[in-house]
């Protein structure tokens, strides 16, 4: 039996990926989330990214959404080419329902790894002109699914193209729930804090004033290499930054409500409007669960 030390010294069960119920039995559904895979090694069955593979398949997600640095780095050569089916493999089965967004390292090449992006994957074109495949939405059940690029034209900032895209495309949705995907954080708490969205505040404001006004959900983010979640004016911010990556320091206290240093995915529950965001270690061991509802 797997054990946990409380801080009073009481040992108590860890709950695992295997003692989750169907989500599809209560009329929900649910969604798997990978954080950052760029240290992932294609060989190493042993892998945070490859753990969290196994795991997320014995669970009943219906999609699997990513929060960006898939790689280390893609330069829109051979070599990055290469990479990217290295970890299409990896995901296996699991690659035709994921969903994939852009971080900084997957765009070290510009515009030739946007190209080879644009070649590697089958995402939806309805995004803002110049941004196909790279900035898009979709429907599932009662939400709708937004992702945006915050690497592109350059790094810590969501355009004014794609916010005027954002808008008209969250004024025609009737959904139930928003979520927002993109990778550096607009409030970051640790690491990467002067280096995400943050770094410039005006076009961060104008995006966040935006999920606001649209009564967006959530946002998942990845880019430090922790996971934290955070209350910003009314709308939940979760990080999920390290499926298969390197450790970032942890927040110091009071900047998050909740973080955790240590390679991991995410799965999402929905029931209505009920959301739950459950974290699970990438072999399988729950580490936090988080309710809420609009």
């Amino acid at each position: 039996m797997d054990v946990k030390k409380t801080e009073g010294g009481l040992a108590v069960r860890m709950k695992s990926i295997s003692d989750r119920g169907a989500s599809g039995d209560d009329g929900g559904f649910s969604f798997a989330i990978l954080g950052d895979t760029q240290g992932f090694k294609s060989k190493d069955e042993n892998g945070g990214f490859q753990g969290a593979v196994e795991n997320i398949r014995k669970t009943d997600a219906s999609f699997v959404m990513t929060v960006g640095d898939l790689l280390s780095s893609c330069d829109g050569g051979s070599k990055c080419e290469k990479k990217y089916a290295d970890w299409k493999r990896a995901l296996g089965d699991l690659y035709g329902k994921t969903y994939e967004v852009m971080g900084n390292h997957d765009r070290t090449g510009k515009e030739d790894a946007d190209e080879l992006w644009q070649e590697t994957f089958d995402l939806p074109q309805n995004g803002p002109e110049g941004y196909s495949e790279l900035a898009y939405s979709f429907d599932f059940e009662n939400s709708h699914f937004v992702v945006l690029n915050s690497e592109m034209p350059e790094e810590h900032v969501v355009d004014r193209a794609q916010r005027d895209w954002l808008e008209k495309d969250l004024s025609v949705t009737d959904k139930e729930n928003i979520f927002v995907f993109f990778h550096e954080p607009a409030y970051p708490v640790s690491s990467k804090i002067g280096s995400s969205l943050d770094d410039e505040e005006t076009e961060r404001n104008a995006l966040w004033k935006i999920f606001k006004e649209k009564k967006v959900t959530a946002v998942f983010n990845g880019h430090e290499h922790i996971y934290s979640r955070k209350n910003v004016e009314g709308v939940y911010q979760f990080v999920i930054g390290n499926t298969d990556a390197y450790d970032h320091d942890l927040p110091k206290k009071g900047v998050a409500d909740f973080a955790y240093q240590g390679k991991s995915f995410a799965i999402v529950d929905l029931i209505g409007e009920r959301v739950t965001v459950s974290l699970y270690s990438s072999d399988g061991k729950l580490v936090d669960e988080f309710g809420f509802s609009e």
